[in-house]
């Protein structure tokens, strides 16, 4: 199988949750390292990274991309995650989507269509924000950056985008509010 690295993005500003998500308590532990160990433990990645605004210490070590482009997008990270990463692909994730399965994940790594990016999708959402970025994607996503152009759904005109298609809807619940964060404690 090839070498993908694993990259956890948490970055974001978390206003409707009003905290950093990173650091709920989720299970014995808390969000962050949640995932992380998760993600390590599944063995399909030859590392994994976390992708901040700040330098955050925890069991990843090292293993952080430091984003320091000041825009309230999560195109920042990708930027800095591909333009720093030593690996060519990377299966992306968000730190508030904790229910993404490693079946699910397997079977996208598994897809061998020609694109820049593989991101899962539902019969409800487009879920950019989960799913495989090759490094060819860096140039659209400079382009999208110097353009002022942020949000996600624009993607497909800067960058080839595929979608794979995932009918387990749970699977990609988010964490963004109080009562999303309180029904995932319930599904533990």
């Amino acid at each position: 199988m090839r070498k993908i690295a694993a990259v956890i993005l948490c970055g974001g500003e978390s206003k409707r949750m009003q905290q950093d998500k990173s650091y709920l308590s989720f299970g014995a532990t808390y969000l962050l390292e949640y995932q992380y160990q998760r993600l390590k433990e599944w063995g399909f990645f030859a590392e994994v990274f976390i992708s901040s605004k700040k330098n955050q210490k925890g069991i990843w070590g090292d293993n952080i991309f430091i984003d320091n482009i000041h825009i309230s997008s999560p195109l920042s990270g990708l930027k800095t995650i591909l333009e720093c990463s030593p690996y060519d692909e990377h299966f992306i994730i968000t730190v508030d989507s904790p229910f993404v399965s490693a079946q699910s994940v397997h079977e996208i790594m598994c897809n061998e269509q020609a694109y820049d990016i593989l991101a899962f999708c539902d019969s409800q959402h487009k879920h950019h924000l989960i799913g495989i970025y090759k490094k060819t994607a860096l140039k659209g996503i400079v382009s999208m950056i110097q353009h002022k152009i942020y949000r996600l759904q624009e993607m497909h005109r800067f960058v080839n985008i595929k979608y794979f298609f995932c009918n387990k809807i749970e699977e990609f619940t988010n964490l963004n509010t109080l009562e999303d964060y309180i029904l995932a404690q319930q599904r533990l």
